[in-house]
């Protein structure tokens, strides 16, 4: 994977001409024009250590250049600030900002980082308008006429317009306005958006399998309404489809395994196609036992092993009033 990630959008103006934010290092952001707009995400700058923030975003049609992207969504009213996702999960953080107006401080994570960078709970933030409103006001900016918003950035380094991603430093930007189809807050999330993991396809023809569940081994009670892989992971993920489950079943075989990463040591079952070798581990429990995540349809894969380290693997619908595993996958 590569080290650094580059995602703007509107035909990647902003990463090629950083300089076109104007005010040099940023003005300070004026509370009441923080509190009484909208807020768009509209570009990013982030290294891979901070890449949570490039799922701020989501393009459902990366092949055409005027439709698709879907930012992430922010208001901010009486200290407090709800981002909402592509997906319709959502945070709601209290914040503060400096006496100067140039710095903000939550009180939880705003964005997590990866390879032992520090999650990001304070930042530097900037108000500004930019120099290429005719730019702007020609292409648009998912229906809001751009040479009329305010533009405000979060960011971590030495001058906004000076962020060195070899370092980890990043950069979020926000556009005002209201869009005519807004995300709509479906879910309050306390962890990670997304995941760094890349997804393996077990079996030819099916799903890419994450290897990581929700939130590590956290367990949901069933959402009808709702599909909280997407949520958790994005608009490009969802629940594995029952007959998905089941080829899992009928076209690997599996065992139990102890599992050494970073020095930390779990037990799981190690499922292995008997096709095309291909694996993914799923971390069950320290002891014998079941553990299970949802399937699509309201049903539960159930894995383990028992008293004699014999792993098992099935499908159940006996799952009244009990909570499972999210483990998204990807058509």
């Amino acid at each position: 994977m590569k080290r650094v990630v580059f995602f703007f959008c509107v035909a990647l103006v902003l990463s090629a001409c950083d300089e076109l934010l104007s005010g040099g290092s940023g003005s300070s952001v004026k509370s009441d024009i923080l509190e009484s707009e909208h807020w768009s995400v509209c570009g990013m700058k982030a290294p891979r250590d901070y890449q949570e923030l490039n799922r701020f975003s989501y393009d459902y049609a990366p092949e055409d250049d005027n439709s698709g992207y879907v930012g992430a969504e922010a208001d901010f009213k009486d200290g407090k600030m709800t981002i909402v996702f592509p997906s319709g999960a959502y945070r709601v953080l209290d914040y503060v900002l400096s006496d100067d107006r140039k710095s903000i401080v939550f009180d939880k994570v705003f964005h997590h980082g990866y390879d032992g960078a520090a999650d990001v709970k304070a930042c530097k933030v900037a108000e500004d308008k930019m120099n290429i409103g005719e730019i702007f006001s020609l292409l648009g900016y998912r229906g809001i006429k751009t040479e009329d918003s305010h533009f405000i950035a979060f960011y971590q380094g030495s001058s906004l317009n000076g962020v060195d991603m070899s370092k980890g430093e990043w950069r979020l930007n926000f556009v005002s306005g209201h869009l005519k189809d807004e995300l709509v807050p479906l879910y309050e999330i306390d962890c990670e958006y997304g995941t760094s993991v890349n997804p393996v396809r077990i079996m030819e023809g099916g799903p890419a399998w994450s290897h990581d569940f929700v939130d590590t081994l956290a367990v949901f009670p069933w959402r009808e309404d709702i599909d909280l892989a997407k949520i958790y992971y994005g608009p490009g993920w969802r629940l594995p489809l029952r007959e998905e489950a089941q080829e899992l079943l009928d076209g690997c075989t599996h065992a139990k395994i102890n599992m050494v990463s970073d020095g930390v040591t779990t037990t799981g079952v190690y499922f292995k196609s008997k096709a095309e070798g291909k694996s993914l581990y799923m971390e069950s429990l320290p002891q014998s036992g079941e553990c299970g995540f949802w399937l699509a349809d309201g049903s539960a894969f159930i894995f383990g092993y028992d008293s004699k380290n014999q792993s098992f693997a099935r499908i159940s619908d006996d799952v009244s009033d009990r909570s499972f595993r999210i483990l998204p996958v990807k058509p």
